[in-house]
């Protein structure tokens, strides 16, 4: 107070703000302008001096000084990230999380234009593929509209180069109690991570519901020569090659279905909706006997003529026996439930260089050719 007296003596203006004591107790804020009052000539002649209670003024700056320390405290806690927009659109502040998000490290909340960098930036979208447009934009319509959004997802890309991102976006326009608009908040969460676990639990549901429709039609084929070489093995009367064939027809059926089994029983290839083929040295007329010893109790029970033909020489392939079995068993099956009684089936096997086909023929209805 001494240096501003002294200030105002030697012709300046000065004005500064203390603190006081009322008798009551209270404390007040006052600001005293203290100026020299000068004669026609330049002479001071005297001094003036104007005091204002500025308490009010005082206690809501350290009010909004207390609310902006809280804030930050706020943002800096969230782990989504989160901006804070003026009236117009314009960030004021946001989180360390928003600068991870969007890669905006080097940039000042104060330096982005209204909306820039938001719905314009590299052709946004939603996660269908549909543009978003600047309008559609939750921010947009927080200011703009006066429209909150909430858990809205859309696909981003961030300043910095990083691949493209799904966020959770929630906005909302922040409005005075008079209706006046004073900005917006806008929270966003990657969910790009859980997305993808999501798909990848659907996808491997997907695997294991077709794993298991395979395995469970592969399953049936063994069924039939087994109950009926079971069957034919309760006849009176039979020799001992007739045994022998019957037992032989179990014993690889059964094998068939053990290792179809495994399968089964192997939780990791369910979950991948992955088969294992075992290759082997194998002939050609093994998997083509395999393949008709399967089907022959449906084919014999609709009274079908089943005609099959193979190469003079002898084929050998380098294959899963039981899958490649299996691929015939099932077109010699479909042949046989889509052709009517007495109708005629005729597998051909015929090489053509180091290529074999595979033909089924029948008198059925047929496939469509779409299909």
């Amino acid at each position: 107070a001494v240096a501003s007296v002294q200030r105002v003596r030697e012709g300046e203006s000065v004005s500064f703000e203390y603190r006081i004591r009322r008798p009551d107790g209270r404390i007040r804020w006052l600001r005293d302008t203290d100026f020299p009052m000068r004669a026609e000539d330049g002479r001071i002649q005297r001094f003036g001096g104007v005091g204002e209670d500025i308490t009010d003024f005082v206690l809501a700056q350290a009010e909004r000084e207390r609310s902006r320390v809280l804030l930050d405290a706020v943002l800096a806690a969230l782990p989504t990230a989160t901006i804070i927009t003026d009236a117009t659109g314009r960030p004021v502040r946001w989180n360390r999380a928003h600068e991870q998000l969007w890669g905006v490290f080097d940039r000042d909340p104060s330096s982005v234009e209204p909306f820039e960098g938001y719905a314009e930036w590299k052709g946004w979208r939603y996660p269908d593929g549909t543009p978003l447009r600047s309008r559609d934009w939750p921010l947009a319509r927080a200011v703009t509209q006066r429209e909150a959004t909430a858990d809205e997802l859309i696909e981003i890309e961030p300043f910095d180069g990083r691949p493209r991102a799904i966020v959770l976006v929630t906005a909302a326009p922040i409005i005075r109690a008079d209706g006046e608009l004073l900005g917006a908040v806008v929270v966003q969460t990657d969910v790009t991570a859980r997305l993808r676990a999501e798909e990848g639990l659907r996808r491997a549901d997907r695997q294991k519901d077709v794993f298991l429709a395979t395995l469970s039609h592969e399953l049936r084929n063994p069924l039939a020569p087994i109950r009926t070489a079971a069957q034919f093995l309760t006849r009176s009367g039979l020799d001992e090659a007739q045994t022998g064939w019957a037992l032989a027809v179990i014993q690889r059926q059964v094998g068939h279905m053990a290792l179809l089994l495994d399968d089964l029983l192997d939780v990791s290839r369910i979950t991948q909706g992955k088969l294992t083929l075992k290759r082997e040295r194998v002939a050609l007329s093994a998997i083509v006997d395999s393949a008709v010893e399967a089907t022959r109790p449906l084919i014999d029970r609709k009274t079908h003529q089943l005609v099959v033909t193979l190469p003079e020489v002898p084929v050998h392939l380098v294959a899963d026996p039981v899958r490649l079995s299996q691929v015939v068993a099932n077109l010699l099956t479909n042949a046989a439930k889509y052709t009517d009684a007495s109708g005629r089936i005729a597998l051909d096997a015929r090489l053509d260089g180091d290529s074999l086909a595979l033909t089924v023929a029948d008198t059925g209805i047929g496939i469509a050719a779409e299909a």
